[in-house]
């Protein structure tokens, strides 16, 4: 066998091996949105801590500001 041959059968182990996953292209910002979740059965009376949430506001800010496109397309598919 020759370099080539080894290479390509090489690379053809690694796609054989990848999983076939579908990825969600806003799963981070599904991530980021479900800080604000507070269905929690053990506590019905859970609050946001303000802090926290000043720092999601601002991140979020920075989002809109930034990718305010994107950000629209999600909330309008979603």
């Amino acid at each position: 066998m020759c370099q080539e041959d080894k290479i390509e059968e090489k690379a053809k182990e690694k796609e054989a091996v990848k999983p076939k996953v579908e990825l969600n292209k806003y799963a981070l910002f599904e991530e980021f949105c479900s800080f604000l979740d507070t269905k929690d059965d053990s506590d019905p009376h859970a609050m946001l801590n303000p802090v926290l949430l000043g720092y999601w506001c601002n991140l979020f800010r920075s989002l809109v500001q930034t990718h305010p496109q994107d950000l629209f397309i999600y909330v309008y598919e979603h």
